[in-house]
């Protein structure tokens, strides 16, 4: 009987303790959904709220435009038996109009700024649902220079992504600077994708300022379709002397032409021995002036481990040239 008092106590014990989990898993899931809904509740009714200040001046508006025009015609009656006031009510015909003017551009910015504010909020929510914090995809979402501040402060500080692509957005120098910034001493990020945004060469500049360091972790970075030019080489040429850290360059479908391919390949050449892959796919103005400097890369470099030069302006006996020399080196790819 002993035994069996016991067994059951145990049973009861471990019911109780069951059903005590199962409350407080309850509490804590119904707490959260309490938690979100009331949060979308907040932001509804400000919602709601912004919009009814809105109503409320327009209807105060058309309130005032309707007395005006009541006004305008008493006065312009009166006019018929007083000369003096005719040009009374133009005075206040032209003072209602700038005050209608002035409430249209206040209201005008109002909304443009709670747009601003809506898509910050969106792009932040999008971050932080990533499930995968290492790596995040925010190519064609539309960015501009104003939401890279949000991406610095949610997928490089807080999530401190080691990957990050802001690929086919309009990202300019303006938002170039921005991300330089954190790049200077970045210790996290290993791979940036800027592939189709407007850097221009400016923005590559101040970009290459911050790979200059030493500080800076990254590995890879795709800079391709930002209309760059040969001062963008010169930029990279410098970044490339200092940097060893640098694994992957890619420069695809840009505006560089023979000379300032000199000046990358002669750095390759001579300064920089960490860097494996190199791309200069679609770069339409490398002609056959530049298989020289690429054999003499290729014969000293001993990093590189492929290089595209494909959908160039080469010729075919310049391709051919380019590879007889790249067969023999063992490990090492050439694409043209």
């Amino acid at each position: 009987m002993g035994g069996i008092a016991t067994k059951v106590t145990t049973d009861v014990r471990e019911t109780l303790q069951f059903v005590r989990d199962l409350i407080r898993n309850l509490h804590d899931d119904t707490s959260g959904t309490i938690q979100q809904i009331s949060q979308e509740i907040i932001e509804t009714l400000q919602v709601i709220r912004q919009q009814g200040q809105r109503t409320t001046s327009l209807l105060t508006n058309a309130g005032l435009g309707l007395a005006a025009a009541f006004a305008l015609g008493l006065l312009l009656y009166l006019t018929n038996f007083c000369p003096i006031l005719r040009f009374i009510p133009w005075v206040l015909y032209a003072l209602l109009c700038f005050h209608m003017l002035l409430t249209y551009f206040r209201h005008s910015r109002s909304e443009t700024k709670l747009t601003i504010e809506k898509e910050h909020s969106e792009l932040e929510k999008f971050i932080l649902e990533q499930e995968n914090y290492s790596r995040i995809d925010l190519s064609q979402r539309k960015l501009t220079d104003d939401d890279m501040s949000i991406v610095i402060q949610f997928a490089i500080r807080q999530r401190k992504c080691t990957e990050l692509k802001l690929s086919n957005n309009s990202i300019t120098s303006k938002g170039a600077k921005i991300l330089s910034a954190i790049l200077w001493n970045n210790q996290s990020l290993l791979t940036l994708s800027l592939w189709d945004n407007q850097l221009g060469d400016e923005g590559i500049r101040l970009i290459c300022q911050s790979l200059s360091n030493q500080l800076c972790s990254l590995t890879s970075i795709d800079l391709s379709t930002n209309q760059l030019t040969d001062h963008a080489a010169k930029s990279l040429a410098n970044m490339l002397k200092k940097n060893q850290r640098l694994l992957q360059l890619t420069l695809a479908d840009n505006y560089f032409t023979d000379h300032g391919i000199q000046l990358i390949t002669q750095v390759l050449r001579n300064q920089n021995q960490t860097l494996e892959i190199l791309s200069l796919t679609k770069n339409r103005k490398i002609t056959d002036r530049s298989v020289d400097a690429f054999i003499q890369m290729i014969e000293t470099n001993q990093s590189l481990k492929t290089v595209y030069i494909d959908e160039c302006d080469l010729s075919n006996e310049g391709k051919d040239k380019l590879m007889k020399k790249a067969k023999p080196k063992k490990g090492f790819w050439l694409h043209c």
